[in-house]
């Protein structure tokens, strides 16, 4: 998983809502090779680098006050998706089919990458490429300069560590603790953590 540190306070999940929700976490964990790491009313699936939330829908709350959590109306009109990149997509495919995922189609090759797509119980959408870039792992694209839509030949994606799952569910750094604490406030305080770090 990704590395989750206080200079960046910030870790990206994926909020999925399912009518299901022991289901959906089968679908995570057996097919998709995800690890249950926590279960509750709400489920959270580590999976490669990141997070899948699994809860239930429903209406608006004080901070989503007209907002209603539900499972996609109709999979076939999608406005987010989950995305997930491989190494090899011809060995995902066979061994999450045999695990009962049901693609759309077979992979297919485009100008950068090869892939296909596949959904969840719920009918979330779920992309799953393989980058084909003859320039290696892939990287976002350098949007300024002589090499426009380019990315650097030197780029390329780090790898980190797990976090704890006290980390993102809590999220909170020492520092943040003791500034919530009231023993650390202002600019002073900001500059004391950033010349710590």
């Amino acid at each position: 998983m990704a590395e989750f540190t206080p200079a960046d306070r910030i870790l990206l999940a994926h909020f999925i809502v399912s009518d299901d929700i022991e289901r959906s976490r089968r679908f995570y964990t057996e097919v998709l090779g995800g690890r249950v790491v926590f279960s509750g009313e709400v489920t959270y699936v580590a999976l490669a680098n990141s997070w899948i939330i699994i809860n239930v829908g429903g209406g608006p709350t004080a901070d989503k006050p007209a907002v209603t959590l539900e499972t996609p109306r109709d999979p076939d009109r999608v406005s987010s998706f989950l995305n997930i990149r491989v190494a090899d997509i011809q060995a995902v495919y066979a061994e999450w089919s045999a695990r009962g995922a049901e693609f759309l189609t077979p992979p297919k090759q485009h100008e950068y990458e090869i892939r296909c797509y596949i959904r969840d119980p719920d009918g979330h959408l779920i992309e799953v490429g393989q980058t084909t870039d003859p320039e290696g792992d892939w990287a976002p694209v350098v949007l300024k300069g002589p090499s426009i839509g380019r990315r650097p030949a030197s780029t390329r994606v780090e790898r980190h560590r797990e976090p704890a799952l006290g980390e993102f569910l809590v999220g909170l750094s020492r520092a943040d603790r003791t500034r919530r604490n009231g023993r650390r406030s202002g600019a002073s305080g900001m500059a004391a953590e950033r010349s710590a770090a």
